[in-house]
């Protein structure tokens, strides 16, 4: 019999999650962000769609026009909140570039997602100034300052955003019939295996996954929630964030310009925020200043974090404080993977302690929406879930990207038969749960067998003085490759701690021969944009003799 199909209409579209909030939540305070030069900004969603409506109008008057693309080096601060739903909600490419990238990761980007407008913090300047005259497609800059005149800058053509929003009516058309397939935003990768690439995104796929965040197992946002997205919007969770808070009517507390620990858990006190969204580095880094006993964070109810998993030692502080760690396994191509909401399971309640934390630093179930496959490096076939044949992680989902941005060849490398070869190495464990054990590219192999730098890391980082760690392997003439940690202490252990403090502990979890060489005490380990330990660059730098033992 022939196929029959059922009539649909209706495009998925952006415009409709934005407009619920105004519809009916409109007089609600609904956004909140420290401002440049010591200010603060609050407006209700009314307000801010009325803004949204200027800065649309205002960037039609700078010549951007449906599929242009919209770049911005930014902080989250409400202006690059109002760009991140404006652009999109036009028909245009909204490209927010990472602020860590270095000048030629910032030049390609910018030249290879062919920009047209660049939105640029006030603080930030020096760093495009530094690259301006290598960007080819940028016809003008907006600097994103309160004032009403830019700063001095060799920028041209240049404009204050405040200052064309002020010339701007606050009524805009935002059109019904953008194809849900189009091109609605890039993010682009860490940069972790040479130049970034372009991950697109389109209407469709950013609608899926903002219902994905909030759909079953997962945050349960609310109206009443208060939520403060510290990862940078060049990172899709801070958008997901953005939109399901809008959507649901709730309150986005951006944390502004450089924002330190400090200044988190203060916004945390201060704007009772309920729901804080960081990498599990900055968590990291909040935790150890939370522990002072300076902030009452009573307000927090949901802590979530992504780009690397976390420890047991994390999980059991957060949990010691009343609070359940809500995190993501995924990356910029896959977008979010599994979550751990979806791995604390019934039978497991009574569980010993230890047994359910290191449960817990599992990636555990895919998200509804998502499909996951474990498959033999060899033979390609499906692992057995026995928790201890490894293979490569494939995944396919309503939002799982299908190709890199213009690059047919790295796509062919990464994207096959509609799954994402993630380059993540795992096993699955009898009840389905995935575990990482590391990346392909950062797998130990020494004298033939093979060791997780994933494992090493975890159970270094559960010792109290240490605040981050990296395993990478170096090579050696005998066994191939032996492993070599890095490690950062907390502050207060600093010259206080030896070699042996960091290896003893672990002589009683493993073999002797995967117990690491050496461990080098540095101040801080190079990082991506998304928080990501740069282990390419570590390994180079012992290859250079910059690292000593």
């Amino acid at each position: 019999m022939p196929i029959e199909y059922v009539k649909e209409t209706y495009q998925m579209q952006l415009k409709p999650l934005l407009m619920r909030s105004v519809l009916y939540f409109g007089s609600k305070e609904g956004i909140y962000s420290p401002d440049h030069h010591g200010g603060e900004f609050t407006c209700t969603w009314r307000d801010a769609y009325g803004r949204i409506c200027r800065l649309a109008n205002a960037l039609q008057s700078l010549g951007v026009d449906r599929g242009d693309k919209v770049g911005s080096l930014a902080w989250n601060t409400h202006r690059h909140g109002e760009l991140s739903f404006a652009v999109p909600m036009m028909g245009s490419v909204f490209h927010p570039t990472n602020i860590r990238y270095g000048r030629e990761h910032l030049i390609y980007a910018v030249n290879h997602s062919k920009d047209k407008i660049m939105f640029v913090d006030e603080d930030l300047i020096p760093l495009v100034e530094d690259v301006s005259e290598e960007l080819k497609t940028i016809k003008s800059y907006v600097i994103m300052t309160p004032l009403d005149k830019p700063p001095q800058t060799k920028l041209s053509p240049v404009y204050s955003y405040e200052e064309l929003l002020r010339q701007a009516s606050p009524v805009y058309d935002f059109p019904d019939d953008i194809p849900e397939n189009s091109l609605a935003m890039l993010t682009y990768t860490g940069g972790t295996t040479g130049l970034p690439k372009g991950v697109g995104w389109s209407p469709r796929s950013m609608v899926l996954s903002v219902f994905g965040l909030i759909g079953p197992d997962q945050v349960n946002l609310c109206e009443e929630d208060t939520v403060m997205p510290v990862v940078n919007l060049f990172h899709i969770n801070a958008h997901n964030f953005a939109w399901a808070t809008a959507m649901l009517g709730g309150r986005l507390v951006w944390p502004g310009p450089h924002p330190s620990p400090e200044d988190q858990l203060s916004l945390i006190e201060k704007e009772k925020v309920t729901l804080f969204q960081g990498a599990t580095a900055v968590l990291l880094f909040a935790m150890q200043e939370w522990d002072k006993g300076k902030y009452d964070l009573s307000s927090l109810s949901k802590v979530y974090s992504g780009s690397t998993a976390p420890n047991q030692a994390l999980i059991e502080a957060l949990e010691d404080k009343g609070l359940r760690l809500h995190w993501t396994y995924g990356m910029a191509e896959g977008r979010v993977i599994s979550n751990t909401v979806t791995s604390r399971r019934k039978y497991m309640e009574g569980w010993p302690k230890e047994k359910y934390l290191q449960k817990m630093t599992r990636q555990g179930l895919p998200m509804p929406g998502t499909e996951v496959r474990v498959v033999n490096l060899d033979t390609g076939k499906d692992v057995a879930w026995d928790g201890k044949e490894k293979g490569e992680v494939l995944v396919r989902g309503l939002w799982t990207g299908q190709e890199y941005y213009n690059e047919p060849e790295a796509t062919s490398k990464v994207f096959k038969d509609s799954w994402l070869h993630t380059g993540d190495v795992a096993v699955v464990e009898e009840d389905g749960y995935l575990y990482l054990v590391d990346r392909i590219k950062d797998i130990i192999k020494s004298a033939g067998e093979w060791i997780s730098s994933v494992d090493l890391e975890n159970a270094i980082m559960d010792n109290p003085v240490v605040r981050q760690a990296a395993v990478f392997g170096i090579p050696h003439p005998k066994w191939e490759e032996r492993p070599v940690a890095a490690v950062v202490l907390k502050d207060e252990y600093k010259g206080r701690v030896t070699e042996e403090d960091i290896i003893s502990p672990l002589r009683f979890r493993f073999a002797k021969w995967w117990l690491p060489d050496h461990v080098l005490f540095l101040d801080e380990l190079p990082m991506t944009g998304t928080m990501k330990v740069m282990k390419r660059v570590l390994r180079d730098m012992w290859a250079e003799g910059k690292l000593k033992v």
